[in-house]
Formats: C-alpha cells, structure tokens, sequence
C-alpha cells in the first residue's frame, strides 16, 4: 500500500487562489481521477480555500498549507492547515434548504455543499491550527 504525498505552502491571498487549486487539480490528475471527479474536487477545493483566504486572519496575513495525499484504498486526500482564528465548520447544523431564500442565513452553504460531494470530510484544531481534510476515493 503506496501513499505518494506532496505539500506546498501558500499566502492566504485571493491573487494565489489559481494556484492554490492547480497544484491541487494536478494531483488529482495525476492520480487518474476523470475530468468530473476533477471538476468536484475543484469546486470543494476553492470553497474551503476561499472561506479560509476570507475569515481565518481578519486583521493579519497568515499562510495556508496544503497537503495532498493518495493511496488507491483510501483515496485522494486533501488536508487544508491554516493557523488562522479557530473554526469548525462541521459544527454548523445544515441550512435550511426548503426556506424561503429571505429567510435563510448567509452562511453555511458553501460547507454544506462540500460534505454532499466529497466522499469524507474532517477537522480537528491541532497544535493552533485548523486542520480541515476532505477525500475523494
């Protein structure tokens, strides 16, 4: 059971966003995965990674470490470190989808929206960090 590992580290800043995701998609092509299992991973990727960029350092510039591993029995995983302002987002109840749009809260979508398409979906706050981690298999 081979694990190939790879890590970079990048200034939690929307101008590195792109390549935030393209080193995360080439991972994933590198793997094998299909142009939509790409596309999910993309779209689960820049939510996290946006949310992260927008709120864990309100008054400081901080980095975002991403690591991505795969290993063909537990899938392609990546795990978002930042050390940014402690937050869960798996603490947040799901929205209420059948709402009215008026009457339903501005947050909360987005890490809704993650869990529904990525296979496993993790935090831990770890060592002053914020540790969020998702899997595709």
């Amino acid at each position: 059971m081979k694990i190939r590992m790879r890590r970079m580290s990048f200034p939690a800043s929307l101008d590195k966003l792109h390549d935030m995701i393209d080193f995360i998609r080439q991972g994933a092509q590198k793997y094998g995965f299909d142009e939509d299992s790409i596309e999910t991973i993309h779209l689960a990727s820049e939510e996290i990674l946006v949310n992260i960029i927008s709120y864990a350092y309100p008054s400081t510039s901080g980095d975002i470490n991403i690591t991505y591993n795969f290993n063909k029995d537990e899938g392609f995983r990546i795990e978002l470190i930042d050390k940014g302002i402690p937050f869960d987002p798996l603490a947040l109840a799901d929205p209420d989808l059948d709402a009215a749009l008026e009457d339903r809260k501005d947050s909360g979508l987005g890490i809704y929206l993650v869990r529904k398409i990525m296979d496993k979906v993790e935090y831990k706050r770890d060592q002053g960090q914020n540790v969020l981690a998702f899997t595709k298999y």
